[in-house]
């Protein structure tokens, strides 16, 4: 993690998406790499904003001929989730060495698989925050209250949103989660979630932008 912060603490470049779009186009891993760990090094979610989600939609957006295993979009997902790998490491060893109790941990989760990217992002900023936060891997309600029990988080994030985002699916995951424990905050996050006919509980909470929603779940777990 002292290599990696190293690279945190070099001299932050500008966002420049089409940069970054030729340098996934091209494949050219070192250059992605060299991007994504220089650009908003503390703050994961205007690195997103800026930077990949600009790149993301360029390249999911072109029409090309790529060879056997070339596919741009999904290298640079993988090389971000890399990038989000290194960013948590750094700040995971940064709140161990600090004194006090064990940072509060956060359960997120999303109901669309388009959108995994984006939560595993919001997770990084709670962790830039001094918040630990796991992802759950699946959309299955079943599977959320089992991990709810696991990990007994302070609060639960459900992320809606992407393309093939599930409205019943969020409102039932919302519903088992309510149900297995009405204790616990739970914050849905998506400019979907105001429409959404979810359970009348004190413990549920709309929230719809991303910083918006990193104040309120924050607040929550301090």
């Amino acid at each position: 993690t002292e290599v990696v912060d190293g690279y945190a603490h070099a001299t932050p470049m500008a966002p420049d998406p089409p940069a970054l779009v030729a340098a996934a186009g091209h494949f050219d891993n070192a250059a992605v790499r060299w991007m994504l760990s220089r650009v908003h090094p503390r703050d994961p979610l205007a690195w997103w904003t800026d930077l990949v989600d600009p790149a993301l939609r360029t390249l999911e957006g072109r029409v090309t001929l790529e060879g056997p295993g070339e596919h741009a979009a999904p290298a640079l997902m993988a090389a971000a989730f890399a990038e989000l790998r290194s960013r948590g490491a750094v700040s995971a060893a940064r709140s161990a060495d600090g004194d006090g109790a064990p940072p509060a941990v956060v359960l997120a989760l999303t109901t669309a698989r388009s959108s995994d990217l984006l939560v595993h992002v919001v997770a990084t900023a709670l962790q830039e925050r001094g918040v630990r936060a796991r992802v759950l891997s699946t959309t299955a309600p079943r599977a959320a209250v089992e991990a709810l029990t696991r990990v007994r988080p302070a609060a639960v994030l459900v992320h809606v949103g992407g393309q093939d985002a599930d409205p019943v699916l969020a409102v039932e995951v919302v519903r088992v989660l309510v149900e297995a424990d009405e204790t616990v905050p739970v914050f849905v996050q998506g400019d979907a979630s105001s429409t959404l006919d979810l359970p009348v509980a004190a413990n549920v909470h709309r929230v719809r932008t991303l910083p918006g929603t990193l104040h309120e779940v924050v607040a929550a777990v301090r």
